[in-house]
């Protein structure tokens, strides 16, 4: 059976006075649609995405993008909503004065909303939407990239997502659910005057991403490309594209927190769902292939480069040896990614910074630099992992096969095999078909039943390894003694979704779901 994704793509840079202008919007819209169309597979059918660009994102465009497209989600679908603009405030009704306690709903400010005989889009109004087309049972997913501040709107700081407050008074009967012919069912009436004292709205399931808190800003950020984004919608995307998309909503809210923290300050993305239950399932369910590991080249301040760097464990050019890639079109298979007849270009990494490499093509070949494409290493200046094989004979051979096709049918780049187990780092032992990752004498991981995957885990600890070799350069200020971190076992969770105390390492192989607490101490003044 096949599946459907629809996406609503809103983006609004260029507003009229007196809303500021923005410059990150259409380009976090054109991102998040390179994503979904390259990672999009198996039963899933990415369908045309509706984009509202600027002029074409007005309050009735948007809502006929939910009425007339989204509404199209059937049961198990997906309907995608992704906002990229300005937000606001506006003046509540007197029949909603009971859901906002400051008075002021929050809004998404549409391309013509501050002109006469329109309205920011309110989020009564947006709620009242997803009801609609939450009705054939689709899985619903909001993501807001603009501020939702209750803290003020003057003095507005430059580069942030948040239009002057509208101070226009709307009556009830300019909202869209004002029109529904059930309308009267929504009203909250007193028993004793017959007076409307409230709304009470249908309310459709629902998973919100949004950029900020709503007292926060939600900035534009300067990404590694040298191109403006929403600094919400940037990390996001990094988020996705470092972890292959294989996390759950609550993951990847926390790791979005962790990014934007630690860039910005006073910015706080938000996770909420209308049932809780719902956080707990992988981003976009199972429509989000199994990622091949590759980094993305692009074209920008008169330079190639590609999103990985000193942090994934790319080292320094060498005298003797580079990093060298293979380079092929975005949204490869993984299995066309090991054919050399495929790729479209060699390169050679010249320098490397944390998050990203400057690279040279080596062939005289012309690609577009409009286009971004896909960069596999194939040759690293570092030593491989040294790793022993024992336990069944069968599973043992189907493993060696695995590491020496790992790289385009020949040998992993990040491990080599050795003949004594005391002469390796890592063992891969095979005991009833399954794959154990033993390092002194404890498993690293729970058990794998696949030799390729095991293969693929102990290459992504060899890239770690690497990563964990890195060194402060000689620059910094902050010394190896001005660092402490502690992580500790908290427990695991179990199946009701609570974490139970865990004090017995020996579980952890076939304890997926552990909780762990992670804390860093600076000495000497520094921060992280």
């Amino acid at each position: 059976m096949t599946y459907n994704i629809y996406p609503l793509l809103v983006g609004i840079d260029r507003y009229g006075s007196p809303i500021p202008t923005l410059k990150g919007c259409e380009n976090d819209i054109k991102a998040i649609e390179t994503y979904l169309q390259s990672q999009i597979a198996g039963e899933w059918t990415l369908n045309q995405p509706k984009k509202l660009i600027n002029e074409a994102a007005t309050r009735q465009g948007i809502i006929d993008g939910f009425q007339q497209y989204l509404t199209q989600a059937d049961s198990d679908d997906i309907a995608l909503f992704y906002y990229s603009g300005h937000g606001g405030q506006e003046p509540a009704p007197i029949e909603l004065r009971h859901l906002e306690p400051d008075g002021l709903n929050e809004t998404l400010v549409c391309y013509d909303s501050r002109t006469p005989g329109s309205h920011d889009l309110a989020d009564k109004e947006l709620r009242y939407l997803l009801a609609q087309v939450a009705q054939k049972n689709p899985r619903i997913i909001i993501i807001l990239d603009c501020c939702h501040s209750g803290s003020g709107t003057r003095n507005i700081p430059k580069g942030v997502r948040l239009a002057p407050e509208n101070t226009r008074v709307r009556d009830l009967s300019s909202f869209i659910f004002a029109e529904d012919a059930n309308f009267s069912n929504f009203l909250l009436t007193s028993q004793t005057d017959k007076k409307n004292t409230g709304l009470n709205l249908p309310k459709g399931r629902h998973i919100l991403l949004s950029a900020c808190r709503d007292y926060q800003y939600a900035s534009e950020y300067r990404g590694d490309d040298g191109e403006t984004r929403g600094a919400f919608s940037y990390f996001l995307l990094k988020s996705l594209e470092q972890t292959n998309g294989s996390l759950s909503y609550l993951d990847l809210a926390r790791n979005i927190e962790a990014l934007v923290k630690g860039n910005l300050a006073d910015q706080v993305p938000q996770l909420e769902a209308t049932n809780p239950e719902d956080l707990k399932e992988l981003f976009l369910g199972d429509a989000i292939s199994d990622r091949p590991f590759y980094f993305t080249l692009t074209y920008s301040n008169r330079a190639w480069s590609i999103d990985g760097g000193a942090i994934n464990g790319i080292p320094q050019p060498a005298s003797k040896d580079d990093t060298l890639l293979a380079i092929f079109a975005v949204g490869s298979k993984t299995d066309d990614l090991k054919q050399e007849s495929n790729i479209l270009a060699f390169a050679r990494v010249t320098k490397v910074l944390a998050q990203k490499s400057l690279v040279e093509i080596t062939q005289d070949v012309a690609l577009d630099k409009k286009n971004s494409y896909w960069a596999v290493v194939t040759s690293l200046p570092i030593e491989p992992l040294r790793v022993y094989f024992e336990g069944e004979s069968s599973g043992v051979a189907l493993a060696k096969q695995e590491i020496d096709q790992a790289n385009f049918g020949n040998k992993s780049l990040y491990l080599v095999l050795v003949d004594n187990a005391t002469d390796a780092e890592v063992n891969l032992q095979v005991r009833q078909g399954q794959y154990w990752i033993i390092q002194d004498k404890r498993p690293l991981v729970a058990p794998i039943d696949s030799p390729q995957a095991a293969i693929e885990a102990i290459e992504a600890i060899a890239r770690w390894r690497n990563i964990l070799n890195l060194k402060s350069p000689q620059r910094s200020q902050i010394k190896s003694q001005d660092v402490e971190m502690e992580i500790k076992l908290i427990g695991y969770e179990n199946k009701d979704g609570e974490i139970s105390n865990n004090e017995n390492p020996d579980l952890l192989a076939n304890t997926p779901n552990c909780a762990w607490s992670i804390s860093i101490k600076m000495e000497n003044g520094n921060r992280p």
